[in-house]
């Protein structure tokens, strides 16, 4: 029961990491417009939470060269 926990957990961070990236465009956008476009499944009253999640997501793609920051904001890196 655990292994098929833990797979599950790790296909839905795949899934939102999917939603991340595709919430990305070349404008730089702060991460309040971001959840609103990668956490449409979320209730609103959870953003607030979705925002750290989201952070973690950002930080990992921009390690792998999909994301990039300008100040407060993100945008997809590949322009």
């Amino acid at each position: 029961a655990a292994v098929r926990r833990i797979a599950q957990l790790v296909a839905h961070r795949r899934e939102r990491e999917a939603k991340v990236l595709a919430a990305l465009d070349a404008t730089p956008r702060p991460l309040r417009e971001l959840v609103e476009r990668a956490y449409t499944d979320t209730k609103r009253e959870l953003w607030g939470y979705a925002e750290r999640s989201l952070l973690a997501h950002l930080l990992l793609l921009e390690q792998v060269g999909q994301a990039a920051r300008e100040g407060e904001r993100w945008r997809n890196a590949v322009r």
